[in-house]
């Protein structure tokens, strides 16, 4: 009978701590989430979430502004709504990815140029002879963007662009047909519209 009490004694401390634990655990957890949704990381996450959302495949274009190598400024607008398809490439000078993918955009631009498709490249770039000697350099003939403020560029807020290279092709009719999945297949598709 003794020893009946022992093992009833020892499963009940063994709950208790187990259940001691499992809210201390709970408390934890609660307050680390609630810190973490007052994160500035959080909040940087969620402000890029929620322009994703706004600007997915099927939502209307968001224009922007910025000003172009010749330091005038020019919007998105003047390219998106006039009866082309619009290719938005965001790169840097400094990004080797997007130098790297600079002959395939390249070609995209050779091939459908004369076909109705447009590209507007934006910087994300915070050096402007930087920018404009790159620019010179790969030989880059669409029109760019930019306000000069690397990740802190408006249009790249606005889309929800959190990596780059990365673009954006917009249709004939101002709505978003594509995110960073760029194919000649799309392309073709948008402009036979």
């Amino acid at each position: 009978m003794e020893k009946k009490k022992k093992t009833v004694l020892v499963l009940i401390i063994t709950s208790c701590l187990l259940l001691l634990f499992c809210l201390t655990l709970y408390r934890l957890s609660t307050y680390l989430a609630e810190n973490y949704k007052n994160s500035e990381r959080f909040q940087e996450k969620k402000i890029i979430l929620d322009a994703q959302w706004k600007t997915a495949v099927g939502k209307p274009y968001v224009d922007v502004k910025g000003f172009d190598l010749n330091d005038k400024e020019i919007a998105l607008s003047d390219f998106v709504g006039k009866g082309d398809v619009v290719l938005v490439d965001f790169w840097a000078s400094w990004c080797g990815p997007c130098r790297k993918k600079l002959p395939e955009i390249k070609t995209i631009y050779q091939k459908y140029k004369d076909k109705g498709l447009v590209i507007v490249g934006i910087s994300l770039d915070d050096d402007r002879e930087k920018w404009l000697k790159t620019t010179k350099e790969e030989a880059i003939e669409w029109p760019q963007l930019s306000n000069l403020k690397k990740w802190e560029e408006s249009a790249r807020i606005a889309y929800g662009v959190n990596l780059i290279p990365y673009t954006i092709l917009i249709g004939k009719d101002g709505i978003i047909a594509d995110r960073n999945k760029l194919t000649a297949k799309k392309i073709e598709a948008l402009l036979a519209k």
